[in-house]
Order: structure tokens, then sequence, then C-alpha cells
């Protein structure tokens, strides 16, 4: 009962004997609440001032009516929008006399026995009951007017629709899913669903129809966190026959795709194949020519270098046939001094530009 000390009550006192005014005053200042508090000595009053204001608690002397002071409980019950009600009695005597009082009465208390320390608790206690009775009012009709609003959503939606609880079981369905599935307005109601569903993941089935025909549709599946339990939300999307068209056709398309990914890899691959053979042939005569001139001739660096070209045009060609094949190309280690002056022969081969590469002694291979 934390929330007890954190709002101002509004509690309204009926009594016209001065002792006993004194001593509810007494009770409430001994309790741990915040409160505003309201005296009136008639019950005529009482209820005027009931229609012009709310009340959280209702302290009613049982002076003020009669032996039996139900029928002015009663009264001040039916005037009361939200305050829980505790009729105040002079003594045990009055206390056993009272009989048939309105569910709205909380507690009965007689000031004989009451001390300031439990008159406080019971205040405390009926305060917390009236604030616990205005918030299931509240989520109640929040409840209702979500179930309500939910299901003038469902009615008026064209597409078959259909709410499940947790379990499954079929809560309700509107109007188009009655007519799809031929049934009536209640048959369905408390039956198990008969597809399994997933949230999030969409299912396609079919449903026979007159003439021995089908309709195919798209089962959508909507997951609803209510207050007190989980539901879900199915929704038939009928697929067209444009949309059958379309989605059957999508994988043709995909395989005319591959098909023709498949065309060029053979293409690429012959070409390169063909190109390879050539470089072999080039390579064959460069190296013939280089040992015929001997390692003396002014040009045997140039063919050196020339066979050096051709066997990294050859390595590339290598790596595209596995390509063209889907195969994983081959890889083999090298050392880093090589690379980097394979690399700078290739790009500045042709050019008037030159290199010094300078290697350390212990860089890592």
């Amino acid at each position: 009962m934390s929330d007890i000390n954190k709002e101002i009550f509004e509690i309204l006192l009926l009594s016209a004997d001065a002792a006993h005014v004194e001593a509810v005053s007494t009770g409430l200042k001994a309790s741990q609440i915040n409160y505003d508090l309201v005296v009136t000595a008639s019950e005529e009053e009482g209820l005027g001032i009931l229609e012009e204001a709310v009340f959280d608690l209702i302290l009613f002397d049982s002076l003020l009516g009669k032996d039996d002071a139900s029928e002015s409980l009663e009264k001040l019950s039916k005037r009361s929008l939200r305050g829980e009600i505790i009729l105040l009695v002079d003594d045990e005597v009055t206390l056993d006399k009272q009989k048939g009082l309105p569910e709205s009465v909380a507690d009965c208390l007689s000031f004989d026995r009451m001390s300031r320390f439990s008159f406080g608790r019971m205040i405390e206690e009926a305060l917390h009951r009236s604030q616990q009775s205005r918030m299931r009012k509240s989520d109640r009709r929040e409840s209702d007017f979500r179930g309500g609003l939910l299901r003038q959503v469902i009615d008026a939606t064209k597409e078959p629709m259909l709410l499940l609880d947790k379990s499954l079981k079929i809560l309700l369905f509107n109007k188009a899913a009655s007519l799809l599935l031929e049934i009536g307005s209640t048959s369905l109601v408390g039956e198990i669903f008969p597809f399994d569903l997933t949230v999030g993941k969409d299912e396609i089935f079919e449903i026979p129809v007159a003439g021995d025909s089908q309709r195919q549709f798209r089962l959508e599946v909507i997951e609803l966190d209510e207050p007190d339990e989980i539901r879900m939300l199915i929704i038939l999307h009928e697929i067209s026959p444009s949309e059958l068209n379309e989605s059957s056709a999508i994988p043709q398309k995909e395989q005319r795709i591959d098909e023709g990914h498949e065309s060029t890899n053979h293409l690429a691959g012959g070409i390169a194949h063909d190109f390879n053979n050539i470089l072999t042939a080039v390579l064959g005569n460069i190296t013939m020519t280089r040992m015929a001139l001997g390692d003396s001739h002014s040009e045997f660096d140039k063919l050196i270098s020339a066979e050096k070209a051709i066997h990294q045009a050859k390595d590339l060609t290598q790596q595209l046939l596995h390509l063209s094949r889907g195969s994983t190309p081959f890889i083999e280690a090298t050392t880093m001094d090589e690379l980097v002056r394979e690399c700078a022969d290739l790009i500045l081969r042709g050019s008037n530009v030159g290199y010094r590469l300078f290697v350390e002694s212990e860089i890592w291979a």
C-alpha cells in the first residue's frame, strides 16, 4: 500500500455528533495518508455534495439514520461514483442491528471499540481497496473498449479474419471468413484451428470451392499482446491468378539466368584455355631464343623479363579457368620481397621509370 502515502484522498464524513467528528479527525491524523476531509451534519446535504464532487471514501454516522441505516447507505452508494463506504455506529449493540447492508459498504466500526490507530489502519485498507477497485474497473473498460474496437475492425475487413487464443482455439471470425468457409456465425467458435501457425511466417494453402476447383490463400499470423493474454489474428489473403503466374515465372526466370551464367562461364573458360595455349607457344619460342643467344647477349635480360611476364599471364589465365569451372583458385606461398618485386616489374614495364628495392634482412616471409 505504498501508493496510499503519495496520493491525496477525498473523504466525506456525514455526522452531526461533535464527539464522533473529533474521533474521526483524530484517527485520520494518526494515519499515514494524505487527505482532504469534508464534514456535513445532514444526510440530504451529503447527497447534494455527492452530486457535485467525487470522494474516495465516505464515512457515515449511523446516528444520522434510523435504527436500520440500510436505506440511507443505499442512497449514498447510488450517488457515490467510486468511493467505498464505512458505517460508523455508536456501540456494539447498534453494530449487531445492522443487517443486509449494501455491497458498497466496506466495513462497520463502533466508536466504543475504536482506537485512533485501529481506525487509521482501517481507513488505509478501505482506501487501498477503493484504489484497486478503480484500477480494475479502468482495466475492464480499456479491455472492453479494445475488444469492441478489434471486433469492429475485424468485421469491417473484407479479407477473411479469425481471432485465436494462445491454445489456437477460435474466439471469433468475421463475415468474410464465414462466407469463405461456408459456416454459420458461431459454429467454429471454440474449435481448434487446424493449421500449424508461426508468427512472422506466411503459409500457402488451398481451400476447395464449388466445381471441384480450389482457391489458394496466403495465411498471415499476427500476435496481439493483450493485457490478460496473448491472442493471434489470422488473415487469409487470396492469391490471384496473376500472382500465381508471377510466382511460377520467377523460378523460370532464375533458371534462365543460371543457364546464361553457365554459358558465359563455359565461353570464358574456352577463351582462357585457348589463350593459355598461345602463351605456352610464345613462352617456348622465347625460351629457345634465350638459350640460343646465351647469357652474354645484350638482349638476354629482356628475354628473361618476357618469360616472367608470360608466366604471370599464365597464372592469371589459370585463375580464370578455375573461376569459370566454379572451383577454388590455387593458392601458393611466396615471399614478400618477391611479391613486391614482381608487382613493381609489372607496373613499370614499358615506362621510363626505374626502381630500387631495399629489403630488410629480418623481414618475415
